[in-house]
Order: structure tokens, then C-alpha cells, then sequence
């Protein structure tokens, strides 16, 4: 009966930390997106990349180290990064964990540049944190690897400028468009 009981508990719990990670990682995306796909365009359009995009950018910046301060406070792994780190750093029998962890551990700076590609500063260094000090503040380290993702910002708002650059060029030889 006890073995009934464990199962449903487990259940339960994967239940809640699904619906915890949902929540959380849908509602972080879609503010990255909203920052990546309107603000950013709006802020450069009006003002330029070096106003308008360092605006946005460091905007991003405060919003990004606030989640990760309320995320250190939490104690709870609202993204579920501790579960891959826990993949990473797989240490027992099973032969597909092991080319799993031997995967993540080779990639980690090919993985810190597709996360900081893909998503934001804040939750690659999440996932560049080790999982053994998961819940503490940012160390030099963090610091180093939160800085150098917002590089991959910065050569977003080049993109978004050129985007800018030849909707004016549309503009100015199709008038109708405006």
C-alpha cells in the first residue's frame, strides 16, 4: 500500500514542478520576447541604436539581475535547470545518462553561447551556475558569464537596426507604405 501512496506523491510532485516550470519559463519568454521583438524595435526606431538600444539593453540588465535575485531568494528551481545540471553531472550506471552528462560537460561553452542566443543573460547564468552552490548570490564567475551574454544583446540590437535601417530605405522608395 505504501508503494501506491509513493507513486502517487511522486506523481504529484512532477505534476507541480511541471506546472511550476511552465508558468514560470512561458511567462519569462514572453517578456524576453516582448523586450527582443517590440521594444527593442521601438526604442531603436525612435531613437536610435546607441539611445534607444543601450536604453532597452540596460533595462534588461536591472530586470535580468532582479529575477535572478528573486530566483536566489526563492530556493525553489522555478526554470528547471537543477534537473538538467542534474543530468550534467550524472555520475551512476545508466549508459544513456552517462552520453547525456558527457554531452553537457564537453559543451558548456557552446552551451553558454546557444543559451545566450536563444534566451537571455539571466537564465543562461542560471544554467551555468554548478549545481552543488545552485542557491546563492552571483560570484565573479556569474558576474563573468552574466556580462558576457548580454554581448550576444548587444549584436541583437545591430540586427535590429539594420531591420530599422532597410525599413526606412522601403519607406523612401514606396511611399504608400507609411
Amino acid at each position: 500500500m505504501e508503494h501506491g501512496i509513493e507513486k502517487i506523491n511522486n506523481v504529484h510532485e512532477v505534476t507541480k514542478k511541471t506546472a511550476l516550470w511552465s508558468l514560470s519559463t512561458g511567462t519569462y519568454l514572453f517578456v524576453d520576447y516582448f523586450f527582443d521583438f517590440f521594444l527593442y524595435y521601438i526604442a531603436i526606431r525612435q531613437f536610435g541604436p546607441f539611445v534607444g538600444g543601450g536604453s532597452v539593453l540596460l533595462l534588461g540588465i536591472c530586470i535580468d539581475l532582479y529575477i535572478l535575485y528573486l530566483y536566489d531568494k526563492s530556493e525553489k528551481d522555478i526554470f528547471g535547470f537543477e534537473e538538467i545540471k542534474k543530468l550534467r553531472d550524472y555520475e551512476g550506471e545508466n549508459k544513456w545518462r552517462i552520453f547525456v552528462s558527457t554531452t553537457l560537460k564537453r559543451g558548456n561553452i557552446l552551451a553558454m553561447l546557444l543559451l545566450a542566443t536563444y534566451s537571455n543573460p539571466c537564465l543562461t547564468t542560471i544554467y551555468m551556475r554548478p549545481s552543488n552552490q545552485k542557491r546563492r548570490r552571483m560570484n565573479s564567475r556569474d558576474f563573468l558569464v552574466f556580462l558576457t551574454s548580454f554581448f550576444v544583446d548587444i549584436i541583437w540590437i545591430v540586427v535590429v537596426y539594420g531591420f530599422v535601417e532597410i525599413e526606412s530605405l522601403i519607406r523612401a522608395f514606396i511611399p504608400t507604405i507609411s
